[in-house]
């Protein structure tokens, strides 16, 4: 749990739908600025050239990245053939391996590709998932830690890809029971603060 060697008191498990359901694939396309008209004379002078050198870093990047690609199975061939010397090859790989690392450094940030096909998978709108959070020998704090938490993800819901890729947001209620019996009920959802119930008092 904590990454050091000592046991986390805190246990998670998977969150599961009561019954199987399976993930629908859901594909589309990064596109880069220049790819809607108008979009790039929207930003500034100066941003417009850090783009422009970016890009043409990138295709410059792609060419060297195929010639690497190229040389490493011509000198997998070679090694296989005793009587070849993969040296001069090997020479070769090195240099076109070193503008690959140039032109990465002249994109900056940006390392990946201008336009790459994504694939990634969802679940179905409205599925209930249900999961346990267990606090081995719980302090007074460890309640207040957990509801900030979950107030903290109430208020921006990063779960389910919502923020990263457009997807569907999380939400849902989480029981807090020691012993059986419940102590309070936390309520996530809708970019609001959580909503909590104390059943204690």
């Amino acid at each position: 749990g904590s990454g050091l060697g000592i046991k986390s008191r805190l246990s998670v498990s998977n969150f599961l739908p009561a019954m199987n359901v399976l993930p629908q694939p859901v594909s589309g396309v990064r596109k880069d600025l220049d790819d809607t008209e108008g979009a790039l004379e929207l930003i500034e002078a100066g941003d417009q050239q850090r783009f422009y050198g970016r890009s043409d870093a990138n295709s410059a990047r792609a060419r060297a990245a195929t010639v690497v690609s190229t040389l490493d199975k011509k000198i997998r061939a070679a090694k296989k053939n005793a009587g070849e010397d993969a040296a001069e090859l090997e020479i070769e790989r090195a240099a076109a391996q070193a503008l690959v690392e140039k032109y990465e450094l002249e994109m900056g940030e940006m390392k990946n590709s201008s336009r790459t096909v994504l694939t990634w998978w969802t679940l179905p709108a409205g599925l209930t998932l249900n999961g346990r959070l267990v606090v081995d020998r719980d302090r007074p704090r460890d309640i207040e830690l957990l509801m900030r938490g979950l107030d903290a993800l109430s208020r921006h819901p990063v779960l389910g890809a919502h923020s990263a890729r457009g997807c569907g947001e999380i939400s849902g209620t989480f029981d807090f029971l020691r012993d059986g019996a419940l102590q309070k009920r936390v309520t996530v959802g809708d970019f609001m603060p959580a909503q909590i119930v104390d059943f204690g008092n």
